[in-house]
């Protein structure tokens, strides 16, 4: 007489072929570009979500530029802006704008960092640079990263399945020294799908063997 398999053992048995099947398929090329695609067909289906009233995003559009003057702006401009928003209650405020240009003005740039140090709440973003001219070398990048940045990496990390672990980047894009010293810096990365569509992002981001919090991470942290 032959012997069946017990109903739990031959369904546990099928249950991991189709999950070790799926993880197999999601893996190519073709079915993670799918899934992708299935992504952004499922959110147009829900439709958009109203903002809650925590938070307002303070856009520098064409009529701006036209009553402003020029790209970019002037970073008095700015720190007029940060003191103002303060004053009208912004318990955080996060300024994503790369400022990695020198300021032609030092009087200027040295206004913003005032302005940052006074509200104790202004994050400022940089940038880790994954192309290949290397600004600052990832095997050096605890002792040359500055200390402003170094302090916000995460003493403690878990990452079980290797979705922090991503490529190495070959330097860091900075804003002035005097900003980051007086403002709370967070990485503003972002990577594209294959497709070329925004579906993702990282809570952080490896660099010199420390996990640095994304812009996100670090205002929902404030």
């Amino acid at each position: 007489m032959r012997r069946r398999l017990p109903f739990w053992l031959a369904a546990s048995a099928i249950t991991l072929g189709v999950a070790w099947l799926y993880l197999a398929a999601v893996e190519h090329p073709f079915f993670a570009k799918l899934e992708g695609q299935s992504l952004t067909w499922r959110f147009q289906l829900r439709g958009p979500i109203e903002p809650g009233p925590e938070s307002l995003i303070v856009t520098i559009d064409e009529k701006s530029l036209a009553a402003l003057g020029r790209w970019p702006l002037p970073r008095r401009l700015l720190a007029e802006g940060v003191l103002k928003l303060h004053d009208l209650g912004a318990k955080v405020i996060v300024l994503d704008l790369l400022l990695t240009g020198e300021e032609t003005d030092p009087a200027a740039a040295g206004g913003l960092a005032e302005s940052a140090a006074e509200i104790d709440s202004l994050i400022l973003p940089y940038a880790f640079d994954y192309s290949t001219s290397a600004r600052v070398k990832p095997a050096a990048a605890p002792a040359t990263l500055p200390e402003s940045i170094r302090h916000t990496a995460f003493p403690l990390v878990r990452s079980g399945d290797g979705s922090l672990d991503g490529p190495d980047p070959s330097g860091a894009l900075l804003p002035e020294a005097v900003l980051l010293a007086a403002s709370r810096p967070a990485q503003a990365n972002v990577f594209l799908a294959a497709d070329g569509q925004l579906r993702y992002g990282f809570p952080a981001l490896r660099y010199g063997g420390a996990y640095y919090p994304s812009l996100s991470v670090e205002a929902v942290r404030l």
